[in-house]
């Protein structure tokens, strides 16, 4: 699989934008806390610094887990197909339903029958 191409000019000045307006956002919000709450000024420094770090931590533990799956997996091949129609639901009920009537219903009213762990969707028609 060849490698992601690089970024067009515009991707990059959007990008970078984005993170001027997120810091900028940032600044602000801190400046609005000291500006209306000034009994807090005292903590201020270590709450911006908390923030950071919290932050920068979490971000980087997402990258690095990031890593480690694209180390085991490789990169993606392709997205995954999934399926609309199952037999069955998390809880082991089997389901009833005609499914390119659900699909065009304008309300379904599911019946859950726990002793048979059965789940019937019936189509209410409204009009016609």
């Amino acid at each position: 699989m060849s490698e992601r191409p690089p970024l067009k000019t515009y991707q990059v000045i959007i990008h970078t934008v984005m993170i001027i307006i997120g810091w900028l956002l940032y600044i602000f919000a801190w400046i609005y806390v000291f500006k209306y709450y000034p009994e807090h000024l005292n903590i201020g420094g270590i709450l911006i610094l908390i923030s950071f770090c919290l932050g920068l931590s979490v971000t980087a533990f997402w990258v690095y887990h990031n890593i480690g799956i694209h180390k085991r997996k490789g990169s993606r091949k392709s997205i995954n197909v999934t399926t609309y129609q199952y037999a069955q639901d998390w809880n082991e009920h089997k389901i009833h339903a005609i499914w390119d009537e659900v699909k065009k219903a304008s309300q379904i009213h599911i019946h859950i029958d726990p002793e048979k762990k059965e789940k019937h969707f019936l189509i209410r028609k409204l009009y016609g």
